[in-house]
């Protein structure tokens, strides 16, 4: 029984050997800090998308096309009202790349909770993100902010958009994960 506990932690131990080498080499060090994590089907969907949305398990998307504008709220895990994240973490389907027919944009926007006065922060957008690939990706938009949850509440807005009518040939566009997290870039 021993042996094999043995073996499950060095497997283990080899593993996130293996993820921190990977994000090594990528450029960036492991995150420093809290990660902020939002899930596709968690977003609450605007009122004027009822009917044109599904969720199912992680995903939000468009049912026979059209766009779906959902919003999701960010919090500071951590409670310190200061959060250092610096990059903006978006899993997501796009079936068409960077073409415009399909898109996925996700913006992280801020609002004042005494005077109502909201700003874009960053906005990560499938039809812009230079990269290979159409199916389920994992992209990330850098930013700069100095974030004030004591002044400040937070928030996701996401707006999906597929082509009208029923699509069969291609999947349809989707949103899985939002991640909000601190990175350090590693010289080199």
């Amino acid at each position: 029984m021993r042996l094999i506990s043995y073996r499950n932690y060095i497997l283990t131990a080899v593993l996130l050997q293996s993820a921190a080498t990977m994000l090594l080499a990528q450029g960036y060090d492991m995150p420093a800090g809290s990660i902020s994590t939002h899930v596709g089907s968690t977003f609450s969907v605007d009122e004027a998308n009822t009917g044109s949305y599904a969720m199912s398990l992680a995903a939000l998307y468009p049912l026979g096309g059209g766009t779906v504008i959902a919003r999701c709220r960010v919090t500071d895990p951590e409670d310190s009202g200061y959060p250092r994240w610096n990059r903006m973490f978006v899993t997501y389907r796009d079936s068409d790349a960077a073409a415009s027919q399909y898109r996925v944009a996700v913006s992280l926007r801020r609002v004042h909770v005494t005077t109502g006065a909201s700003s874009t922060i960053v906005t990560f957008d499938s039809n812009t993100t230079a990269g290979p690939g159409t199916g389920v990706l994992r992209r990330g938009a850098e930013f700069t902010h100095t974030f004030d949850f004591l002044n400040y509440a937070y928030y996701l807005e996401a707006t999906i958009t597929g082509p009208s009518g029923i699509v069969l040939v291609q999947p349809v566009p989707a949103l899985y994960v939002v991640q909000l997290a601190y990175y350090e870039q590693v010289p080199g």
